[in-house]
């Protein structure tokens, strides 16, 4: 007596290859003919219209992105013209100590309680020597920084504030960094809740 050639008993041959049709139907997943027509029309679409296509967006998106870097020097004059070019450049470079004194902030809010953050803050961003200001300004100049994708050059931001120097137009008002102040010890508080 013949055993069939897939009986539960036997392992399938693996000597015979399968069909081509069987072979479709593994790829395209119990497809048929027109299938794989429909398959074979979007790759040729994707690749006689996707190039033009994806060039139009990065188009759009370059423009859109002078726009708001436009918009990020237009803030920046404004707020030379409140205080200063010289003070606004350095607190763009200022931010360059985020991340230090992010740290610093972390560490006091979770071994030493008792002390006040954003004094630990300030001597934070006193303490660090020049030398190591200059070396972040430096490196973040040639990794060309940025805050974020929208943002132009950091470098570039203050270099320009410092090529055309804007007088000061309003008077600082020690009340509103009062004002500030609570409102960070408030939040300052809540971190150690």
């Amino acid at each position: 007596m013949a055993v069939p050639p897939y009986a539960p008993d036997r392992p399938p041959d693996l000597e015979r290859p399968p069909s081509p049709g069987a072979v479709r139907r593994l790829i395209v997943g119990q497809g048929s003919d027109d299938q794989i027509l429909h398959s074979w029309l979007v790759k040729l679409g994707s690749a006689v219209l996707g190039p033009p296509i994806r060039g139009y967006h990065r188009l759009l998106h370059r423009l859109d992105l002078a726009g708001r870097q436009r918009r990020e020097y237009r803030i920046d004059r404004r707020v030379a013209e409140h205080v200063g070019s010289e003070p606004t450049a350095a607190s763009l470079e200022r931010v360059l100590l985020a991340g230090i004194c992010l740290r610093a902030l972390e560490r006091s809010v979770r071994f030493d309680r008792a002390a006040d953050p954003l004094d630990v803050l300030r001597r934070t961003a006193a303490e660090i020597p020049d030398h190591e200001f200059a070396r972040l300004v430096r490196v973040d100049q040639a990794s060309n920084g940025r805050s974020d994708a929208e943002h132009p050059p950091t470098w570039q931001r203050s270099r320009l504030l410092r090529a055309h120097p804007t007088p000061t137009t309003t008077v600082f008002a020690p009340a509103k960094d009062d004002e500030l102040a609570a409102a960070a010890r408030a939040a300052a508080s809540m971190l150690h809740d």
